[in-house]
C-alpha cells in the first residue's frame, strides 16, 4: 500500500475542511477539528498564509483561504468542469427522489474514493464526505468500478490489493472477487450490505462515459433497512442518472440544464 505523506495530507484535509465549513476559523477551532498537533498545525498555518493561500485576521485570530487557491484549476478544461456541474445536478436530482445519500467515486490506488457527495436528508450513520477512501474489492463503488476494466486490469487491480494488504483487514481472494465482478456485470449495479460500515450499505453503477479522461461510478447507499425497502427505487434512479448522464455526453454544445425526472409517489419509510 502507497503511504501518504503526512504533511501533504494534513494540507489537503485543511482545504477540505474550510470547505465544509465555508466561514473563517480560529486556530482554537481547527485544532479541535483536525486533531492536529499545536506546533504542527501553527506552522503549516504559517506557511500556507507566507506563500498566499490563506489569510490570517489577527484581530479575531482566525484564518481563511485565499482566492490564489481557486487559480490553481484556472487551466483546467472549462467543459470538463461543466460536465462536472452537470454531474453533480444529477446527483442533487437523485438525492431528492431518494431520500439518500448520492456519491461519485474514482478509483485511487488500492481503494475507490468519493469525489462528490450529496448527503441524504435523513440522519446518517456516519458522516460521509468527499475525499473518503473505500476498499477496491470489497464496497459497491469499488466493484463497479472494477466491472468495467478488461480482463487484464481487473487481474492486475484485485492482485495489487491483495499483495498490498493492510493489517487487519480481510483476505483478499483473486477468484472470489472476479465472481463478484461477473455477478456485477450480469445484475447490472453492485451492492454492499455492511461490509464497510456496520448497518449500511449502498447501490453503485459505474457511468457510461466518463468525465474527460476519469471513470467514475456513481452509487446511492443509507442505512440496511432503508436499503432494502427502497432498493427498487434506488436502481431505477442510478439507471436514469446514467441515461440522462449518457444523453449529455454525447456532446451537444449549449445544451440547457438538465431535466428534472418525474418524481414517483413512493411511501418513505
Amino acid at each position: 500500500m502507497d503511504l501518504p505523506v503526512k504533511s501533504a495530507l494534513r494540507v489537503l484535509e485543511l482545504l477540505e475542511l474550510f470547505d465544509r465549513v465555508q466561514r473563517p476559523l480560529v486556530f482554537g477551532e481547527i485544532i479541535a477539528l483536525t486533531g492536529y498537533p499545536q506546533s504542527s498545525c501553527a506552522a503549516l498555518l504559517a506557511t500556507l498564509t507566507a506563500r498566499g493561500y490563506f489569510m490570517h485576521d489577527r484581530r479575531r485570530s482566525s484564518y481563511m483561504p485565499t482566492r490564489k487557491l481557486s487559480q490553481l484549476g484556472a487551466w483546467v478544461s472549462p467543459q470538463e468542469l461543466s460536465s462536472e456541474a452537470d454531474l453533480i445536478q444529477l446527483l442533487e436530482q437523485a438525492r431528492a427522489r431518494t431520500g439518500e445519500t448520492v456519491v461519485v467515486a474514482e478509483r485511487t490506488g488500492n481503494f475507490a474514493r468519493y469525489v462528490h457527495v450529496i448527503r441524504a436528508a435523513h440522519p446518517l450513520l456516519i458522516d460521509v464526505q468527499a475525499g473518503m477512501l473505500r476498499p477496491l474489492c470489497t464496497s459497491a463503488v469499488g466493484l463497479a468500478l472494477l466491472s468495467e476494466m478488461d480482463p487484464c486490469e481487473l487481474s492486475e487491480a484485485i492482485t495489487r490489493v491483495r499483495l498490498d494488504k493492510v493489517a487487519g483487514s480481510p483476505e483478499v481472494r483473486v477468484a472470489a472477487v472476479k465472481r463478484e465482478v461477473a455477478e456485477v456485470r450480469r445484475r447490472g449495479f453492485a451492492m454492499s450490505r455492511g461490509r464497510v460500515t456496520w448497518g449500511a450499505g449502498m447501490i453503485a453503477m459505474p457511468l457510461s462515459r466518463p468525465v474527460g479522461s476519469r471513470r467514475l461510478t456513481v452509487g446511492i447507499g443509507g442505512p440496511l433497512a432503508r436499503l432494502d425497502s427502497k432498493l427498487t427505487l434506488l436502481h431505477q434512479t442510478l439507471k436514469d442518472m446514467l441515461e440522462e448522464w449518457s444523453v449529455h455526453a454525447e456532446g451537444m454544445p449549449g445544451r440547457g440544464p438538465v431535466d428534472p425526472w418525474p418524481m414517483p409517489s413512493v411511501a418513505r419509510p
